[in-house]
Parts: structure tokens; C-alpha cells; sequence
């Protein structure tokens, strides 16, 4: 074999195939002729079969049947009849001759494919043909089918047929990629480029495909139907070429699964007068990436890039806006909305308060039907107070009617504010005068009794309570108290309208006032059941009484107190008889006395 583009041979160049045929047995052989089979790898060249020996008288031709050569397309077959006397039709005479002076020789060309994959996966060609002859050997006819020595160019034996290498290291890698796009949910499909329109090595190929999630497929193109992220990963493509020994494995494919998924932060809200929005686009991964915006009621209503400026809407309300992400062949859109403000229109609104009369200091909580979400609020009251509060609570200290004057803002985006006054909301009463008097203001506790006279309109209710435990419920009258010592009296006046005052008043009640009773009868009738002594003015009071041999029954040191004839504790009654009592208080000047006495206790 022969490269006649010199150098090393690569893939599309011309070679020229010579075929030598000799007779080396001991008779010569007839219908002689040879044939070559072109390899998958080669195409014959029209035109290019001649022969080579210099006794070859006849040209040869492509044809089949007009002379000792011919190229049989159907079969990639070159055959050549050869010898004296072959023809077109039937092989000739060659004679024997050890020395290879009977040799013939013929050549033709063909041309190395340009298919890199056949190539890689082979890239060795040999250069045999078989040689057919019929001979008589001792009488008895033989053909050799074919069988044959090996001889080189010359007709000289050789041990092995000739081997072209074909240097491949021109090729390009073996590659997968996919067809379309590998976006979420498309249908995908992996090729090898190399094959496409090529028919030769699609005629000869076979496909065996290996990928994630236990995928396999036969045939030049792996189809992954609505790709998910679970398809992705890696992806192997081995091939086999019938008449080829050798499996070609391609680079492993990566499969990435996208999802275009853009996003963009919706701007605060403006005012509808003079609004102006800028936008800014996210989310893309890959270079070269488009977005596209769509806007709801604005000028304009359509506009792309990564950041838009000036979008100007229409109307108040919520309006959509709507971003679309194009990379890599995948589409991904996200709708949000911005929030157009109307100038509000601000009119006076209810004001309320609670309570809306009282009496002074009035506390009293204002409030109004305006939303804060929507204005703020300033009252200014007609006291002379103020405040910024939303409900605020505010006190009154004076008697009067008052009203409040009402400030509000509009909190939003579009500038808008009211005042107005509202008159008469708040009425404080006055709390009704107070005064009394009390004669005498010392008494003696022989005879405790003062005489109340009241000091105030006889609109007013009066009512007077004594530090004693006593009332009275009149506006004059006489006190009695029940008791010795220093005591206030307060009066209370509540006016027609609910108000109230009080007032204060001291009366001493003098002197100490002591007796017990001589005898009880503790039988439950109701009459004269306890024995009590009466003490009035007195303090440090201690109460003891013994039986008849000296043991003490019973003792308190409540003057309220009474003996109710029980004894031990109070779980024995005490029997009929005579008892000793002995009685020590102190009187108003803290002078010490003792009294004591006996008593009779009979059921």
C-alpha cells in the first residue's frame, strides 16, 4: 500500500493498492485471476485500475466484463483475470517459475475515508488479495479455492501481508451534545455530531446508551422525554462498527438541567402624580442572557434589559409587572405588582370621645374614624394641650366645655392634610363646696352628742360619717357616739350632677365610763344570755374571772367581748354559782384603773 500524498497517512488521503500474483508451484495453472476486497474504510477510485507488469498488453477498464479487469461495485470488489489468453470473461495461463519471472502484477487506487470515528475505533489497513488457478498434479486436477502464499511487490515470499497505520491524532475528540435546548421540562435529545450526515458510519454503527436513573437506548440518539432535574448527570455513548473489531467509547456527556428562573424586587410604592419606577432583573446564570418586561397600564408597556428606568403608570392600584428570563434556549417568566397611590381626599371625620362629661380632673379618651395607617394625627385641645397620638387620653382639670382641633397628614406617598375644630365635645362640672358644723366640739361621754349643720346649697346630698363606725344620712341633724376618745367626721356632698366633695370635722368625746352587770342567765332565751361590762373611753383593756376556788375561767382583752358563761376553754359550760371578776383599762389620761366585783351565773 501505498499513500500518495506522502508523509504519514491520514484520514482522506489517496491510496494506491499493488497486487502481485506468481506461480509457485510445479505446474502452471489455469482460468487464473485475483480479487481484492476493498475495506469499509476506502472507495475505489473510477478510472485507476492498470497494470503494473510490463507484459500486459491490454488496458483495463472499470467495467465489468470488457477486459481481464473490473471494479464490482455491489460487492467492493476489484477482480482481475490474469495470465496468457485471460480476457474478459475467463482467467488465462500462468506459467511456474521459482524465481518469480512468471509474476503479475496490476494496481489501483481508492480513497481513505474522512470519517474520523471509523477511524479512531481502527485505524490499521492491511494489503492481501486471494489468487484463484486450476492445475493437473500427476494426472489429477486441482484448484487452490483461493489458498495462497504471501509474496511482497516483487513475487518474493514474505511472512506477513503489508500494514498502513493511519494517524488520527487530526481528528477531533469523539463529543456528545445535545440537540435543542436542556431546559426543565423539554424533551432532550444527545448525539454524537461526527454522525450526522455521514451514511457511511450510520450504515455501519451501533448505538448503546447508559445514563442516569437506569437509562439505556439503542440508536444513534438518546431521547430523554421532559427532562427533570433527576435526569441529569452523566450520559456514555459506546459504538460498534460492523466489519470493524473494536468498541469506541465516546467523552462522557454531562447533562445539566436548567430552570431560567429570574426574579426582581417590586420598588416601593409611588404616587400616581409624576410616578417614576426604575426595575432591576435577576436570576440569570449564564452569559448572554435577555430579559424582557411587561407592564400593566403603563407608558410604556413593554421594555427589556437587565435594569428599566422611568416606567410610568396610569391608574392607582395594584398593576402587574411581569419579567421574562431567555438563556441557554430555556424561558422562565415571574409576575409581581407595584402599587400606584391616589392623592387621598381628606375631609373632616367624626371625632369621638369617652366619657363626654364628668367631673373635674375629667380623663377623658379621644378617638377618630381615620385610619393610621393612612394619616397621622395632631390634637390640639382647647385647655391648651396637645398631642400627636392616635387615640390619646387627656385630662381636664378645670371646669369648662372644651373642644379639640383636629390636624391630619396623609402618611403615604401623595401629600395631603386637613385641620378642623370640633366644639363642645368635653363638659367638666365642678365639684360641689363643702362645710359643716359640729357643736360642741368636746362633750363628755356621759352625754356624747354633737349637732351637725351643713354649709351647702340644699341642691347637694349630704351625708356625714364618724371615725367610730357611725353615720348620718341628712344634711343637719345630732351625732351620737358610742364611745370616749378623739374622732373625725366626714362629710360627703355629691352634686345633682354626680360630683363629689368631702370635708373633715374633729369632735372629743371626754371622761371614761365603766359598769358590769351582777348576774347573767346564759339559757339561750335571748334575754340577758352575756355577761358584758360596759367601758366607754377606755384603753388597755384586759376582762378575768375566777370560780369560787380560785381558777380562772374565762378572760379577754376585746372591751366588745362578752362571757358567755363557757368555761375551759369553751368546751364546757360553767356551772350555776358565784364568780369573781376583775376588770383594769386605762382611762383618757392614761390612768390606771381596777375594778372588780362578783357576779351570778344562773341557767
Amino acid at each position: 500500500i501505498e499513500d500518495l500524498n506522502g508523509g504519514v497517512a491520514e484520514p482522506g488521503d489517496i491510496l494506491e493498492y499493488t497486487v502481485v500474483g506468481k506461480n509457485l508451484g510445479s505446474d502452471a495453472a489455469v482460468d487464473v485471476y485475483a480479487t481484492t476486497t476493498l475495506d469499509i474504510r476506502t472507495t475505489f477510485v473510477e478510472g485507476s485500475l492498470e497494470w503494473v507488469t510490463p507484459n500486459a498488453v491490454v488496458d483495463m477498464t472499470d467495467a465489468v466484463g470488457d477486459d481481464p479487469g473490473e471494479f464490482i461495485e455491489a460487492d467492493q470488489m476489484v477482480r482481475v483475470r490474469m495470465g496468457s489468453g485471460a480476457n474478459g470473461t475467463q482467467g488465462g495461463q500462468l506459467d511456474n517459475d521459482p524465481l518469480g519471472m512468471d509474476s503479475v502484477a496490476y494496481k489501483y487506487k481508492v480513497a481513505l475515508t474522512d470519517d474520523c470515528m471509523l477511524l479512531q475505533c481502527d485505524g490499521t489497513l492491511t494489503a492481501e488479495a486471494d489468487i484463484y488457478g486450476a492445475g493437473n498434479i500427476s494426472g489429477n486436477d486441482q484448484t487452490n479455492d483461493g489458498a495462497s502464499a504471501l509474496v511482497d511487490e516483487n513475487g518474493c515470499p514474505v511472512e506477513e501481508v503489508t500494514v498502513l497505520e493511519v494517524q488520527t491524532g487530526v481528528c477531533p475528540p469523539v463529543s456528545i451534545e445535545p440537540t435543542g435546548t436542556t431546559c426543565l421540562g423539554d424533551d432532550v435529545a444527545l448525539e454524537v455530531p461526527q454522525f450526522a450526515n455521514n451514511p457511511l458510519a450510520q450504515s455501519l454503527a451501533n448505538y448503546t446508551w447508559s445514563g442516569p436513573n437506569g437509562f439505556a437506548m439503542d440508536g444513534p440518539t438518546a431521547f430523554i422525554p421532559s427532562v427533570d432535574f433527576d435526569d441529569a448527570g452523566t450520559y456514555l455513548m459506546e459504538v460498534t462498527f460492523e466489519g470493524l473489531e473494536c468498541l469506541l467509547s465516546s467523552a462522557d456527556y454531562t447533562l445539566d438541567v436548567h430552570e431560567a428562573v429570574p426574579n426582581f424586587d417590586p420598588p416601593a410604592s409611588q404616587c400616581l402624580d409624576d410616578n417614576a419606577f426604575d426595575f432591576v432583573a435577576g436570576g440569570a446564570v449564564y452569559a448572554g442572557a435577555e430579559y424582557s418586561w411587561t407592564f400593566e397600564s403603563a407608558n410604556p408597556t413593554t421594555a427589556s434589559g437587565l435594569a428599566v428606568t422611568g416606567i410610568q403608570f396610569n391608574a392607582g392600584g395594584w398593576h402587574d409587572v411581569t419579567l421574562t428570563l431567555d438563556e441557554i434556549g430555556c424561558t422562565g417568566t415571574v409576575t409581581d405588582s407595584v402599587f400606584i397611590e391616589t392623592p387621598p381626599d381628606l375631609s373632616a371625620f367624626e371625632v369621638s370621645v369617652y366619657p363626654s362629661s364628668g367631673c373635674a380632673p375629667l380623663t377623658v379618651l379621644f378617638s377618630s374614624e381615620a385610619s393610621p395607617d393612612e394619616v397621622a394625627q395632631g390634637w390640639t385641645f382647647s385647655d391648651g394641650e396637645s398631642s400627636d397620638a392616635d387615640a390619646p387620653v387627656h385630662v381636664f382639670e378645670a371646669p369648662g366645655t372644651y373642644g379639640v382641633e383636629v390636624t391630619a397628614v396623609s402618611t403615604g406617598n401623595c401629600p395631603a392634610s386637613i385641620d378642623f375644630a370640633v366644639d363642645s365635645l368635653v363638659v367638666v362640672h365642678p365639684n360641689p363646696p363643702v362645710g359643716f358644723l359640729a357643736t360642741p366640739q368636746i362633750v363628755d361621754i356621759t352625754n356624747p352628742v354633737v349637732t351637725l349643720e351643713s354649709l351647702v346649697d340644699s341642691v347637694n346630698t349630704v351625708t356625714y360619717f364618724g371615725s367610730d363606725g357611725g353615720s348620718l344620712n341628712a344634711a343637719n341633724g345630732q351625732y351620737v357616739f358610742d364611745n370616749g376618745g378623739t374622732f373625725q367626721l366626714i362629710q360627703t356632698v355629691v352634686s345633682p350632677e354626680g360630683c363629689v366633695s368631702t370635708a373633715i370635722g374633729e369632735v372629743v368625746v371626754n371622761g371614761t365610763l365603766f359598769y358590769a352587770p351582777t348576774a347573767f342567765t346564759p339559757d339561750g332565751d335571748g334575754l340577758n344570755d352575756v355577761w358584758l361590762p360596759v367601758a366607754r373611753g377606755v384603753a388597755r383593756y384586759q376582762a378575768r374571772i375566777w370560780n369560787r376556788w380560785g381558777e380562772l375561767v374565762w378572760s379577754s382583752q376585746d372591751a366588745e367581748e362578752p362571757w358567755l358563761g363557757q368555761a375551759q376553754g369553751g368546751t364546757h359550760f360553767a356551772p350555776d354559782g358565784i364568780y369573781l371578776w376583775e376588770v383594769t383599762y386605762l382611762d383618757q389620761i392614761d390612768y390606771p384603773h381596777i375594778e372588780r366585783g362578783t357576779l351570778m351565773l344562773a341557767r
